[in-house]
């Protein structure tokens, strides 16, 4: 793709749909990404020194920039430069979250899953939440009702502590597959 007269050459579109994406209403921390980036003689920070310069958890910074990053990839035709950057969707899921959705998309129940991996219930879930975080249309274990997600997405919520605090019914994991989902639960 070179640039034509008149059009913007491949470093400046991509600045402009980086700027694009990161000042959506979506984005809510741009920094949890501009902050790790490294060139020149700037060196970037991890998510630890982000998270903390930002006042955050740790575990609040991961899964707003993860839900940040599968917004983009959702609306990926709107950035074809940076869609010529990307992965496909299955590389976002780490190893161990790989086998935990082939085991469940052979049909294996959460609980199955559980004792054939051998692994913690809270390793599991991390796992759908990043499934779901992955495939936004993939139906997981625990997943709250269609009304709940919505309430939660239309919240002007800035911790899963006071989405907990809002909806004392719902487990951690649940409040987290609700977020992920975006406000959409198909």
């Amino acid at each position: 793709m070179l640039a034509c007269k008149g059009q913007p050459n491949l470093n400046e579109q991509l600045y402009l749909e980086l700027e694009r994406w990161l000042s959506s209403h979506a984005i809510m921390k741009p920094e949890l990404y501009t902050d790790r980036f490294s060139g020149g003689k700037l060196i970037g920070e991890t998510s630890e020194q982000i998270a903390e310069r930002l006042e955050l958890r740790r575990m609040d910074a991961y899964f707003e920039s993860l839900y940040g990053l599968h917004l983009l990839f959702a609306e990926m035709e709107h950035y074809p430069v940076m869609k010529l950057l990307m992965p496909k969707l299955e590389a976002l899921l780490t190893l161990s979250g790989k086998k935990t959705f082939r085991l469940f998309k052979n049909g294996y129940s959460f609980e199955e899953v559980q004792k054939l991996r051998r692994l913690k219930k809270s390793t599991i879930e991390d796992h759908f939440v990043e499934i779901k975080a992955t495939f936004g249309n993939e139906r997981v274990p625990g997943l709250p009702s269609a009304k709940v997600i919505a309430h939660i997405s239309e919240g002007n919520y800035t911790s899963l502590k006071e989405i907990k605090d809002a909806f004392p019914e719902l487990s951690y994991y649940q409040i987290r597959l609700a977020v992920v989902s975006g406000g959409d639960a198909d």
